[in-house]
């Protein structure tokens, strides 16, 4: 058995044991799928912290714009007025505009 230390830059990544038998080939590809599992995961965890901090996504239509141009084009977060959180919703705006700001 192997143990390779996968590091970025200086950065410790993640240890994993393999056979010492095993094609390099192989071994890239096993430690590319773990790399970019472990990525998935954490932009999940992220984007669950900014769902309960800012609330869902606003429409693609409506991301990135001021209120004021909201208002002038009429547009309308449908989405927003059902998805509510069950314990109600404190706003904090987001300053990306990608979301509604009715966190928890």
């Amino acid at each position: 058995m192997v143990l390779l230390h996968v590091k970025r830059g200086d950065e410790s990544q993640f240890l994993l044991q393999a056979p010492g038998s095993a094609e390099l080939e192989e071994l890239t590809v096993q430690v590319a799928r773990v790399y970019n599992g472990r990525l998935k995961v954490q932009r999940l965890c992220s984007e669950m912290e900014e769902l309960a901090e800012h609330g869902i996504f606003l429409p693609p239509n409506m991301q990135g714009l001021t209120d004021e141009q909201i208002e002038e084009l009429k547009l309308k977060d449908e989405w927003g007025e059902k998805c509510i959180p069950s314990g109600g919703s404190v706003f904090k705006k987001d300053d990306i505009g990608r979301r509604n700001g009715q966190g928890n």
